[in-house]
């Protein structure tokens, strides 16, 4: 079966009703983003993200498949919150 897709992001499937709501959180927890997506969130270079994510500075990618990964949206949200905002004082 293959997994919906929209513009790099995946969405994992799972068996709900349609009347069935998931909370927005749930719903956020179930999208994958690849890395064209993420660079188009956090503007880096696909290579500076991949470094920072070997070095342990970026969330940690999930294996889709033998050759293909995906980071979690609510990962990569919490990371950007945890960042400092650029000009201000710390």
């Amino acid at each position: 079966m293959r997994r919906p897709f929209r513009k790099g992001v995946f969405v994992k499937q799972k068996h709900i009703h349609l009347n069935d709501r998931m909370p927005a959180d749930q719903e956020q927890a179930l999208v994958h983003l690849r890395i064209k997506s993420v660079i188009n969130i956090v503007p880096v270079a696909a290579r500076t993200w991949l470094r920072w994510v070997e070095e342990g500075n970026a969330p940690a990618p999930v294996r889709l498949g033998k050759m293909s990964v995906a980071w979690k949206l609510k990962d990569i949200q919490a990371w950007l919150d945890a960042r400092p905002v650029a000009g201000s004082a710390s």
